[in-house]
């Protein structure tokens, strides 16, 4: 997204989510992905089944989780998995994942809160996808 560390700090997984979940629960996925859970209406506001989360630190070099996510969570591994910076999409991240084209002609009004973005976007369907589709079932 175009915003500073500091504004996305508010999309951070809430320690309460990171000790009350395993890893399992989490679709953890980093910058290069090339896949991610759908978005529901309720992304943002429950962990388990709503969307992917970002990490930017989950994967060492070799590839492998530097954290086991799936044990029980003692306070040293609390403290790892909060160190994986877990956060949640922005909604203008997730209006791109969607294919809309946000910041070229579609935008969420600014004073427009982030949980009602969610709602408005969840369950979408890929535009540029459902676009090709059309044509070629039309055309």
């Amino acid at each position: 997204d175009d915003a500073d560390d500091s504004q996305l700090s508010g999309y951070l997984v809430d320690d309460k989510s990171l000790r009350k979940f395993k890893g399992y629960v989490f679709d953890i996925v980093t910058p290069t992905s090339k896949r991610c859970s759908c978005f529901t209406k309720s992304y943002g506001k429950y962990v388990r089944g709503t969307g992917s989360v970002l990490s930017r630190a989950f994967y060492g070099e070799d590839g492998q989780p530097l954290i086991d996510m799936s044990g029980e969570l003692s306070e040293e591994e609390f403290h790892r998995k909060k160190q994986l910076g877990m956060r949640y999409f922005t909604p203008s991240e997730v209006a791109r994942l969607m294919g809309f084209p946000y910041g070229r002609g579609f935008a969420f009004p600014p004073d427009m809160a982030p949980g009602l973005c969610y709602r408005c976007l969840g369950n979408s369907l890929n535009v540029t996808v459902v676009s090709v589709l059309l044509e070629h079932l039309l055309g």
